[in-house]
């Protein structure tokens, strides 16, 4: 499974800007966060991924890596 954290192309009804990730295996997106602007959103997302990448990469082999 890995999983995928971006902005979603449609604002929500009040017009914040939805950060939102994905489950490769059901590719069921759910909400994570909603911000002001779009700018906002998108570095958030960028940092989530960031996070959720690095961690799988230090779990690929069940030890962190150096």
């Amino acid at each position: 499974m890995s999983i995928k954290v971006l902005v979603d192309d449609v604002p929500t009804k009040d017009g914040k800007h939805r950060v939102v990730q994905e489950d490769s295996e059901t590719e069921e997106p759910f909400g994570v966060k909603d911000f002001d602007t779009e700018k906002e959103a998108e570095k958030y997302a960028e940092v989530i991924q960031g996070a959720i990448d690095k961690g799988v990469a230090e779990r690929s082999d069940n030890e962190i890596s150096d």
